[in-house]
């Protein structure tokens, strides 16, 4: 029987109809997303998505779909998705998920493919912010299915569960420990900044098309991902540093930074030269040790904070 358009008042009369609304209003985004997805490959229709349960059950409820096509695109739901707790180890984490995306690439499990059926203009409106990143990688992963077997619609959840077990113990192996990135100053945009200048000159640093940094947190985050993303292990397809080669990297970056550091001290103390005494260049120095700040930054600072306390006089 094909499910046909009903009014509320009419559900007592339709309860097959009845019963798949109860189902899809349990369902968490995900899990809408990933019915959508198995209704548009399964029965060949265009439902955009990412979209809600709304969306959902009105899209049913106006189509020719049979009960139990319903009925096996719901099951496939609870039978093809891994569960939350799967995901914990990076759910919350950016540095993580950024790290996944990034790994998921040098693998043979294609996350794209599902997209080509599917109508998608939700994704142009998006800002990809820390959470949209995570909420679009795993409707992908949720319809992902290994390059090799292209014939094999969905990948199977054991399957899903097995990868994401691997690559959680790949990404605590890879992973640079918090001693070894002491010298990122977490507070200091100008050289989160050149980290990032420095690793996409050496292509190194990872850059999703579902992600942009909005604020200083995503971007560490963006820089640690990156640096974890150099070290991958041999059975990669397409391996890149090995440990004591990251190792060297790290410390040829380190350097560098140090080096720049350096000269645009020397370039500060060259200029001021010909504007403040050398006992005031002195205190300026003295005022960005304890401050982290270069000698040209405290003098603007301490030029706004008279400008801010003055204007108005």
């Amino acid at each position: 029987m094909a499910i046909k358009h009903y009014d509320e008042a009419d559900e007592a009369n339709y309860s097959f109809v009845y019963s798949y609304i109860k189902k899809i209003k349990k369902l968490n985004d995900r899990q809408v997303n990933f019915c959508i997805y198995v209704i548009n490959l399964f029965y060949r229709y265009s439902l955009s998505f990412p979209n809600t349960k709304e969306y959902l059950i009105a899209s049913i409820n106006n189509s020719s779909l049979q009960e139990s096509q319903v009925e096996t695109a719901l099951e496939t739901v609870y039978t093809s998705m891994v569960h939350d707790t799967e995901l914990a180890w990076f759910q919350d984490d950016l540095r993580a998920t950024i790290w996944l995306v990034n790994y998921v690439k040098q693998t043979d499990i294609n996350i794209d493919d599902g997209y080509n059926y599917l109508q998608f203009p939700q994704l142009n409106h998006l800002n990809f912010n820390s959470k949209n990143i995570l909420n679009i990688f795993m409707s992908k992963f949720d319809n992902s299915h290994k390059v090799h077997n292209p014939n094999c619609p969905i990948f199977f959840v054991n399957e899903k569960k097995d990868f994401l077990n691997q690559a959680n113990q790949f990404y605590h192996d890879a992973k640079i420990a918090d001693k070894d990135l002491k010298w990122i100053d977490t507070n200091n945009p100008e050289q989160l900044d050149w980290i990032c200048e420095y690793l996409a000159s050496k292509h190194m640093l990872i850059l999703p098309n579902t992600f942009y940094p909005m604020n200083i947190s995503d971007k560490l985050a963006q820089i640690q991902a990156s640096l974890d993303s150099l070290y991958f292990t041999s059975f990669m397809e397409k391996p890149r540093l090995n440990f004591a080669e990251r190792t060297l990297f790290l410390n040829k970056i380190k350097k560098a930074w140090s080096q720049k550091k350096f000269r645009d001290k020397k370039d500060d103390k060259n200029a001021l030269q010909y504007l403040v005494s050398n006992v005031h260049i002195a205190k300026l120095e003295e005022i960005g040790k304890k401050e982290n700040k270069a000698v040209s930054k405290v003098m603007e600072d301490i030029i706004d904070e008279y400008f801010e306390k003055n204007k108005g006089l």
